[in-house]
């Protein structure tokens, strides 16, 4: 389906996703206890930081690159990304949440 968009090169540069994974992990992990200081329901918190991170990753890594680049179809492209990004932050959150419990 992503090679039918037309929108991404045919190797990828392992190095810049490896980079790229090692920042966000970095971020996300130095965010978390900033937001949720408390440590309440892991559950709750995890899926709650997941929507919030969710969010801001959908709003750079699906809207802005649907808005700059040349697709085939725009919508087709949304619904990949928007389903990739809401499955890796219901798993990413609780997660996070559960690294950083009592």
């Amino acid at each position: 389906n992503y090679h039918a968009l037309q929108i991404y090169r045919s190797e990828v540069l392992i190095p810049f996703g490896v980079a790229a994974m090692a920042v966000q992990a970095v971020i996300i992990s130095w965010a978390y206890p900033r937001l949720f200081p408390s440590r309440g329901a892991v559950l709750r918190d995890g899926l709650l930081f997941g929507l919030l991170m969710g969010a801001l990753s959908w709003s750079f890594t699906t809207l802005a690159v649907a808005a700059k680049y040349p697709m085939t179809s725009i919508p087709d492209y949304l619904a990949l990304e928007t389903g990739f990004t809401l499955v890796q932050f219901l798993i990413v959150g609780p997660l996070i949440a559960l690294a950083f419990r009592d």
